[in-house]
């Protein structure tokens, strides 16, 4: 027989198929937690309950049409909308806990990591985080750069991101988390400013206490009088998708679900 655990010291190790007997036995796990939703959604029909987790921007400007589509074309159907990052989204559509996660995928990411803007792990949504799901585009937005109306980058239309330079960034609100360091500053000694709230960010950035990156969505809503929303050079895109397992792409009420998040996309996009 072939071992899958050795002794190594005082420690027992897994050999190279013991590594192998694990990976897929997780995957065998999954394999029947999903089998048990898929029964469940062909049981339940267009009258049971989809879990859908949504980042900011789409629960802000998706959910409510979502919610009104299917109320009116499938009352039946009861939805639980709740906002996560688009990590924790994928990560909880793979461990069955969630149905359906609307994720946001951001250009340029390598070079606002290195700027300090993004963080490396809940944001980022790579390519095998999705391995046997269906990604549907939805709508499409930009980051942008919100400073003061006195700023000195204030009288430009763009910037770049080595024109962010030392300014005080103010971290947090709808596209960061909490693995981002702690507000970008001149030096270590500058205050440091961590908001989870967008209307906090803004107050923060019209008192001049720093600059913030957001999306182009939120930025839209605020009165600009005493703020500016600067472009980045190149353009930053935010493509705004939902994703559901492929198998279970077909099943009525997940079908029904996915058919409102294009239809309120699209009316966002008709929409500017």
């Amino acid at each position: 027989s072939t071992p899958v655990i050795v002794r190594s010291g005082r420690k027992v190790v897994l050999t190279a198929v013991g590594r192998v007997l694990l990976q897929h036995g997780q995957q065998v796990l999954d394999l029947l937690d999903s089998l048990g939703d898929e029964v469940r959604y062909v049981r339940d029909g267009t009258s049971g309950r989809v879990r859908m987790m949504l980042s900011a921007t789409p629960m802000q400007v998706l959910a409510p049409s979502v919610l009104t589509i299917l109320r009116e074309h499938r009352p039946g159907l009861r939805l639980q909308a709740m906002q996560a990052h688009s990590q924790t989204s994928v990560r909880a559509l793979r461990g069955g806990e969630t149905d359906v996660a609307v994720i946001t995928r951001i250009s340029h990411t390598e070079e606002l990591i290195a700027a300090g803007l993004l963080s490396s792990s809940l944001l980022t949504v790579r390519g095998p985080e999705l391995t046997g799901m269906l990604e549907v585009p939805l709508f499409v937005d930009s980051l942008v750069l919100l400073v003061p109306a006195d700023h000195r980058l204030a009288r430009q239309d763009s910037v770049r991101l080595d024109d962010v330079g030392t300014e005080r960034v103010i971290t947090g609100g709808t596209e960061l988390d909490a693995e981002m360091p702690p507000s970008r500053g001149p030096s270590d000694q500058d205050t440091a400013i961590v908001a989870t709230n967008v209307l906090a960010i803004r107050e923060l950035v019209a008192a001049g206490h720093g600059v913030a990156v957001m999306g182009s969505t939120t930025a839209a809503t605020f009165t600009q009088s005493d703020v500016r929303v600067l472009d980045f050079e190149p353009h930053i895109t935010r493509t705004h998708s939902g994703v559901v397992w492929e198998r279970l792409a077909s099943v009525d009420a997940i079908r029904g679900t996915l058919d409102a998040l294009v239809q309120a996309g699209s009316a966002r996009m008709f929409a500017g």
